[in-house]
């Protein structure tokens, strides 16, 4: 999706200024995300091109155990993943809504 607007939150502080002493730079905060769909995958059928859509602390999950079939991803057995400074599936590190753009599951 590309970011069109994002929030500011006193978490972007602190994790910007390292207060957890975990912080992965290049660090690119911001998990209140507004923005509209840009492209989409072949087994996404819950939005298209051009919708209008929001994104807020998580990414990504297993969508697999029993909280994720819950609806309640931020509670993920095996560890749901931050919209920023997180290691998603892939191995990158996830950047947040003050980029141009963010992948994230239809979910």
């Amino acid at each position: 999706m590309t970011i069109t607007h994002c929030g500011v939150c006193y978490a972007d502080v602190i994790w910007t200024r390292n207060k957890h002493g975990d912080s992965k730079y290049p660090l690119v905060p911001g998990h209140e995300i507004v923005g509209i769909v840009r492209e989409v995958g072949s087994n996404v059928h819950r939005f298209k091109i051009g919708d209008h859509v929001g994104v807020g602390t998580y990414v990504n999950s297993c969508r697999d155990c029993e909280y994720c079939n819950d609806g309640i991803e931020v509670n993920c057995s095996r560890g749901s993943t931050f919209t920023f400074n997180a290691v998603d599936a892939d191995g990158t590190i996830t950047k947040g809504g003050y980029s141009s753009y963010i992948v994230v599951h239809e979910r």
